[in-house]
């Protein structure tokens, strides 16, 4: 079984795999179960860029070694109002001219593709084991959803493993789909957390950086987050020595991916609290967005000032270098490089 010493090549840096020895070991052992003709379910969830989709590649890598036929997709929250978007992907990867062809997206025909596509499925399954693999599951239009419960339902006896993987917090489109797909038999969760303070010193060892205050800035600046990490990672690579990492580089990038991918909520609150700058608590940042609903505003601005990273990352490189009068706030727009925060406590 691949353990800590598993790696990965991400923004220019050799990062480790570590700290999800047990999350490999669930995996193998659905694999094994499925490739004895007991498939299942497993459910991928973790904040963004923790890790989960590195996790779905570690199923797909290791089913391909296998010789498995591999299905694989990916969500988009553009895309969540297409019929069929994530069956037609799967189908387009599945092997040449035995899955495409059932899945069709003329008016009125949605029904007979995905019994189509489900009747397919089956017979692959029926010859060999298979691996679904959906990545940012939450983002799936309503009738693949529906159809991959229908083939998670049969997947005990049919020799198919389901790997779906979803970002926290996330709005569930259908809580009562989801929870079907956990009654099943072998189906369970997988969490993708972020790295104990140990795991992010076994990363910056490896990676060279002894320096102090480098490593302080390293732990403040991600919370353990493995994207954001192997960005500042990256930025410190790239620095010529000078372990800073610059404000336009890969660290500045991630942080508004994150923030962008955890949705509009979570936009809102970093621009506001870059705005207040040093000033920015839960009230003020709920205050300064103004919103109907106030309280569940606050909850959220709540959860980010108690962990920057939990949700969108660190807040503080969205604000401007001198603070404001919270009386006259400026919202800085976060879709351009942010500036690099000032060594200190996080916010």
């Amino acid at each position: 079984m691949p353990g800590q010493s598993d790696c990965v090549i991400a923004g220019g840096c050799c990062v480790n795999i570590i700290e999800r020895a047990a999350e490999l070991e669930s995996l193998d052992s659905a694999l094994n179960d499925c490739a004895a003709g007991h498939g299942g379910v497993v459910l991928v969830e973790g904040p963004v860029g923790c890790g989960k989709s590195e996790l779905v590649s570690e199923a797909i890598d290791r089913a391909t070694g296998r010789g498995w036929v591999v299905l694989r997709a990916t969500g988009a929250a553009e895309e969540h109002a297409l019929p069929l978007g994530v069956l037609g992907q799967l189908a387009a990867s599945g092997p040449p001219g035995l899955l495409a062809a059932a899945v069709s997206r003329v008016p009125g025909a949605l029904r007979e593709s995905t019994q189509s596509f489900g009747a397919a499925v089956r017979r692959l399954g029926a010859s060999g084991p298979v691996l679904i693999c959906v990545d940012d599951w939450q983002h799936a239009d309503d009738v693949s959803r529906t159809q991959l419960l229908h083939l998670a339902r049969g997947s005990r006896r049919a020799g198919i493993l389901v790997v779906l993987a979803r970002a926290l917090p996330a709005t569930v489109p259908d809580p009562l789909l989801e929870t079907e797909l956990l009654r099943l038999s072998g189906s369970f969760r997988l969490r993708a957390a972020p790295l104990s303070p140990a795991g992010v010193d076994t990363l910056l060892d490896e990676a060279g950086i002894t320096e102090g205050p480098s490593r302080r800035l390293a732990h403040r600046l991600t919370g353990g987050n493995p994207l954001l990490l192997r960005a500042v990672l990256a930025d410190f690579a790239a620095g010529g020595g000078a372990l800073e990492p610059r404000s336009d580089g890969a660290y500045a990038q991630a942080l508004v991916a994150c923030v962008a991918r955890v949705g509009a909520a979570a936009g809102a609150v970093a621009r506001a609290a870059g705005a207040l700058d040093g000033h920015a608590s839960a009230g003020a940042v709920a205050a300064l967005l103004d919103r109907p609903d106030r309280k569940s505003t606050r909850a959220c601005a709540s959860r980010a000032m108690r962990s920057p990273t939990r949700a969108a990352g660190p807040a503080t490189p969205c604000a401007p270098r001198r603070p404001r009068p919270a009386s006259t706030p400026r919202t800085p727009s976060c879709a351009s490089p942010p500036s690099w925060p000032r060594p200190g406590p996080a916010t």
